[in-house]
C-alpha cells in the first residue's frame, strides 16, 4: 500500500522547534500530524544535477532551480539541531546547512548534520 507523507519544521511541545510528519491523502481536511524529533530547527536540500549528459552531477541546485529532474543524481541534505535551553556566549555563530550559511544570534547551542545521497533511479 502506497502512503504519502510530508515532513516539515514546526513549533512543537513547549514551544520548541521540531520535525513533524503528516500523512497525506487520508482526510485532506484533517491530516494526521505527528511530532517526530524536538530541536530540529532547519532542514535544507540541494539537488545534484548533471548539466552535460555524462551522468556525473555538475551543480547543486534548489528544487525550483532544477532544469531537468531526469538529470538529478543526488541530494545534499542538511539539518540544524539546537538545544532546548539557551547557553550564554553561544551567539553569533554561522552554520552551514546543505551549503546554505545560517547565522544565529540567540544563545542556543547548535550542531549541523550534512550528507549527500546518490539517487539511483
Amino acid at each position: 500500500k502506497m502512503i504519502s507523507r510530508a515532513y516539515y519544521i514546526g513549533t512543537g511541545t513547549g514551544g520548541q522547534p521540531a520535525l513533524f510528519r503528516v500523512q497525506l491523502g487520508r482526510d485532506p481536511a484533517n491530516p494526521s500530524r505527528e511530532e517526530l524529533i524536538q530541536g530540529i530547527e532547519d532542514m535544507r536540500f540541494l539537488f545534484a544535477e548533471d548539466t552535460d549528459g555524462n551522468r556525473v552531477p555538475d551543480v547543486y541546485r534548489t528544487a525550483n532551480s532544477v532544469s531537468d529532474w531526469n538529470n538529478v543524481y543526488g541530494v545534499r541534505m542538511g539539518v540544524l539541531v539546537r538545544t532546548p535551553d539557551t547557553t550564554p556566549g553561544s551567539d553569533g555563530n554561522t552554520y552551514e546547512v546543505a551549503g546554505f550559511p545560517l547565522t544565529k544570534t540567540d544563545n542556543y547551542r547548535r550542531h549541523t548534520f550534512n550528507t549527500v545521497v546518490q539517487l539511483r533511479n
